[in-house]
């Protein structure tokens, strides 16, 4: 054939739809009885984010064309997962794609192309020869299988971001049965582990047999598990956080993309140094954030007929919490599509004539409607003020200004590295000012900032006036969008700055200055990996031993190790418990991180540490174990 999709979820439905309608023959593999990944069949029939327009207006029309065969609009949150279903096999149907009911196994390789690929149908093996193929396993496995290069997991702990169960509910709404959905996190999961994916499936399926789960009886259990991230295969291009806050303008852009920092995570310590500062520093998880989509994002480093269309496209961890979401994958899916006919007929894909069908398909608009968007307006208008309009005046202005605007300009004071500004600020009497310019210098790495850092420390800085409304003990910080589980007091910030800043010798004042605290699960974390970051700036020999008596106290810790994925770092956990409610997170026993993270430090201090052979029935916490020794 043409094209061979393999993988027909949220983006490679849309990228056989798209492929077959340029008049390319298509074969579309998929294990699961259905098309449309997450959205039909992962229980999450609601759009998150992300930017309207091309191919998926038309899917989404035909969905609710059906909807009424399901019930009516006030039946059903978002769209009906079964409408959704019906209406991606017809258009695929009618399209031409050929479908096959099976599972990669293997690929074969030519060069810089993918030349077959080995099937298993329930009709026995099938080699399956394309000259174009797209990857829509969610998971990368047809890049994985052709040996390109891929990352996984964040920097601190190697976890992905977390998974879900879901499953529908029904509820009364004025008097009429609705269904809704019940979406919790559940933990973490090695998607390319077969093993550890059966792990995960059944342990989110129990939590509907524990006595103490709350809401109504589930109507349905959804058939996949809710898989957010696996690998990310290493592409042309990758998409960084930056490109996200500074909205950037691509030449090769092939779409847009809007969301904000949306990590389940609350442990900022395991996360980069950017991740921590954009959401602890700069308190910006809720800020919106928008930028074009490059192509090069979809184009695997080690492959020429090969593209993506699922979210193992290149991104980095950061920027993969805000470019996820169903509707960017429908709009790569229809890219890859497009892009893999190309490739089939004259073996490259021309750039130009690529952006001028999406063009015409409304994929690549230059403005968008909907969404408390006029039409008219800039695309990005729904993503909130860019970094360049007036109402960023002097950085003075904007970071003494609320937050939600002095957050982007922190993250601009960062990326130009504007010392002569901030160090003003730094010493003058202005304490939310010299904090801030603290946060972005510490950042830059100016060692300016460290008595700042260290004042918040030892006075045990809180952070939070009695005019600022967005305590952590405030239930409506900013209008509920955010929640306390992601603000931390100013001196637990400072400690895990200090990584960024802080020299060996500092490694004797953090052991002084926490010497009476209680050492909960998640300040021992972060103190551990403070001092294995520490560690690497040629500690004195006696900095070195107060380091090693800082992990043997934080070794100890007790309270907060069984933990669910967002829970508040200040909130010492009580133990497992199934979910209260629709969307409270289970929690896991995370004691193994803190273990990693100490043995880390310690082996960062000189110190040999003999890894054990952990029997963890989870995939990840064996390679994290595994990735120590």
């Amino acid at each position: 054939v043409d094209v061979a999709v393999i993988g027909t979820g949220t983006g490679g439905a849309l990228a056989g739809l798209a492929a077959a309608r340029s008049g390319a023959t298509i074969v579309a593999v998929e294990p699961l009885p259905f098309a449309g990944g997450i959205g039909a069949g992962g229980g999450i029939h609601w759009y998150y984010h992300g930017v309207k327009g091309g191919l998926q207006e038309e899917v989404d029309t035909r969905v609710r064309e059906l909807l009424p065969a399901f019930g009516g609009s006030r039946q059903v949150m978002g769209f009906h997962p079964d409408a959704k279903k019906c209406a991606l096999d017809a258009l695929l149907h009618q399209a031409g794609v050929v479908p096959i009911t099976g599972t990669l196994i293997e690929v074969e390789r030519e060069g810089r192309a993918i030349r077959s690929a080995l099937i298993a149908t329930p009709e026995g093996p099938l080699r399956l020869p394309a000259a174009a193929w797209i990857d829509g396993t969610g998971d990368g496995d047809l890049c994985a299988a052709a040996g390109c290069a891929s990352t996984f997991g964040r920097v601190g702990d190697g976890l992905p971001h977390a998974f879900s169960q879901s499953s529908g509910c029904v509820r009364e709404d004025d008097g009429v049965a609705a269904m809704r959905v019940v979406n919790f996190d559940q933990g973490f999961v090695d998607p390319t582990d077969v093993e550890d994916l059966s792990r995960a499936r059944l342990l989110g399926i129990a939590q509907y047999r524990m006595p103490t789960y709350t809401p109504a009886k589930p109507t349905y259990i959804a058939p996949a598990i809710g898989l957010r991230q696996a690998r990310h295969i290493v592409t042309r291009t990758t998409l960084q956080l930056d490109d996200l806050i500074a909205r950037r303008h691509f030449a090769d852009s092939v779409g847009r993309t809007g969301c904000h920092y949306d990590n389940h995570a609350t442990d900022y310590e395991f996360e980069s140094d950017e991740g921590l500062f954009w959401v602890w520093g700069c308190r910006a998880w809720s800020v919106r954030t928008a930028c074009d989509i490059p192509f090069g994002i979809l184009v695997p480093q080690d492959l020429d007929n090969t593209f993506i269309a699922s979210r193992c496209l290149g991104v980095s961890q950061d920027a993969h919490h805000s470019l996820r979401m169903q509707r960017d994958m429908q709009r790569i899916g229809e890219v890859a599509g497009l892009a893999a006919v190309q490739v089939a007929r004259r073996g490259s894909v021309d750039l130009p004539a690529l952006q001028a069908s999406l063009r015409a398909s409304g994929a690549l608009a230059e403005t968008v409607t909907g969404e408390a968007v006029e039409a008219g307006q800039p695309w990005y208008a729904n993503f909130g003020p860019t970094p360049d309009q007036a109402q960023f005046a002097e950085l003075a202005g904007d970071l003494r200004a609320a937050w939600g605007v002095a957050g982007p300009a922190m993250w601009r004071a960062y990326r130009t590295g504007d010392r002569a500004t901030l160090l003003p600020l730094l010493e003058g009497s202005d304490p939310v000012l010299s904090w801030r310019a603290a946060v972005v210098l510490a950042m830059l790495g100016e060692s300016a900032a460290l008595p700042r850092l260290w004042q918040a420390i030892e006075t045990r800085e809180w952070g939070f006036g009695d005019s600022d409304q967005r305590s952590p003990e405030s239930s409506n910080w900013l209008g509920k969008t955010v929640g306390d589980a992601r603000l931390l007091p100013h001196w637990r910030q400072a400690i895990a700055l200090l990584r960024c800043v802080g020299t060996g010798e500092d490694l004797i004042r953090l052991a002084r200055a926490v010497i009476h605290e209680t050492l909960h699960f998640s300040l021992a974390n972060q103190l551990a990996t403070t001092v294995a970051r520490l560690a690497q700036r040629s500690p004195s020999e006696a900095a070195r031993d107060a380091g090693l008596k800082l992990l043997d106290r934080c070794a100890g810790a007790t309270g907060g190790a069984w933990r669910n994925p967002q829970q508040s770092p200040i909130h010492i956990a009580g133990p497992r418990s199934s979910p209260p409610n629709d969307m409270t997170p289970v929690r896991d026993d995370a004691s193994w991180q803190l273990a990693i993270a100490v043995a880390t430090a310690r082996k960062a201090l000189g110190q040999q540490t003999a890894v054990p052979a952990v029997q963890d029935e989870r995939a990840l916490v064996r390679r994290a174990y595994a990735r120590l020794a």
